[in-house]
């Protein structure tokens, strides 16, 4: 199984269900399941249009201080990657919660299954490998 560390409040909107794409820089060409990780410290400043952009689509951002970090908080399914123009187009609805300019790419997840208790443990940049013992305990939450 592979792992993506995100930046909260990101990682929570996913592991909720309300985020169900996330935007890269860079293509990847793996499908299936996907851990998806809260980084330890959360993004320091959140712009005005992102706050904005969340309230009109009728979700409250959670305060940053009460979020979960260092955790695997879900296991969404990797189905497709795509360029995020095409995603626009298909998926309106998920603009307001990533990064959509031109030239990234837009990996398209489904099924979330929020763990019952996020499994601590210490994320990496990029794609990573999730370790078997951490894939056994991954298993057993969901």
């Amino acid at each position: 199984m592979k792992a993506l560390t995100l930046w909260q409040p990101w990682a929570g909107a996913m592991a909720e269900g309300l985020k169900t794409i996330e935007t890269r820089s860079w293509r990847t060409s793996y499908r299936g399941e996907l851990a998806i990780h809260a980084s330890k410290r959360v993004q320091a400043t959140l712009e005005v249009q992102t706050i904005f952009r969340w309230a009109s689509a009728g979700v409250k951002m959670p305060e940053l201080s009460c979020v979960h970090r260092g955790e695997v908080l879900a296991v969404v399914q990797l189905v497709d990657c795509i360029p995020v123009e095409e995603a626009v187009e298909l998926f309106p609805d998920q603009v307001q919660f990533g990064d959509f300019s031109p030239g990234r790419f837009a990996w398209i997840t489904k099924r979330p299954r929020r763990l019952g208790a996020g499994v601590v443990f210490t994320g990496q940049q990029g794609l990573w490998e999730v370790p078997n013992e951490l894939e056994l305990q991954l298993i057993g939450e969901a």
